[in-house]
């Protein structure tokens, strides 16, 4: 495997962090006075949260780095 395939995991592990970290902060803020903008931001989140693994980070995980590790 390649030190820009490592990369790349890397930087998608950080981005989802990042993702996570936003959520967190959205949850400890509330909806405050505006509910429908706060549940559209957590469905937004979610919905990334959902999908961009499964589709684009996991499939790159399993073809390039858990071989190497098994």
């Amino acid at each position: 495997m390649s030190a820009v395939s490592l990369q790349i995991i890397r930087e998608e592990h950080a981005s989802i962090a990042a993702v996570l970290r936003s959520l967190q902060v959205l949850v400890d803020q509330g909806p405050g006075d505006n509910p429908p903008s706060f549940f559209d931001g957590a469905r937004a989140i979610l919905f990334y949260i959902d999908e961009f693994p499964e589709r684009e980070h996991h499939p790159k995980e399993s073809e390039h780095l858990f071989p190497r590790v098994a």
